[in-house]
């Protein structure tokens, strides 16, 4: 009980210090140490509770102005596409970042969009084709409707 306690106020701090730094142009050690604290538990604890809080603050961080920032926010989301085998944590990133760069438009770092060069997009083989899909429709029969 305890541990997920600390665990909880570690993640919460963490997140609302991200926060504070994502609109500032130069951060301190202690903001960099923020970003690294963030991508290692986004790589470490991607299948654990606040999961999504990590990402949201990790994907902001992505597009901050510093460099050495970003760097270390990209590194933790490398290693998390590396190591997310079931593809949740992978498909929110993805999904997070192509809604920041499209509310953004054109003032998003070019890191950011890096990141998709590293996902493992061989092993994605659930997904159908579109002519599965025009087959599949073609064999469903019409049924009535019933009330």
């Amino acid at each position: 009980g305890s541990l997920l306690k600390y665990y909880t106020l570690l993640v919460t701090f963490l997140c609302r210090k991200s926060n504070q730094i994502k609109n500032k142009r130069t951060v301190t050690k202690f903001g960099i140490g923020i970003a690294r604290g963030l991508s290692r538990l986004l790589h470490a604890a991607h299948l654990f509770n606040l999961r999504k809080d990590i990402i949201r603050s990790c994907v902001g961080l992505l597009n901050h102005a510093q460099a050495s920032v970003r760097e270390v926010v990209v590194e933790g989301v490398k290693r998390l596409f590396k190591a997310d085998k079931q593809g949740d944590s992978t498909l929110e990133v993805v999904r997070l970042i192509s809604g920041f760069a499209a509310s953004a438009g054109a003032r998003v770092e070019g890191s950011m969009v890096e990141t998709f060069l590293h996902l493992n997009l061989r092993k994605v083989d659930h997904l159908p084709s579109s002519r599965n899909k025009k087959n599949q429709k073609k064999s469903k029969k019409k049924e009535p409707y019933r009330y």
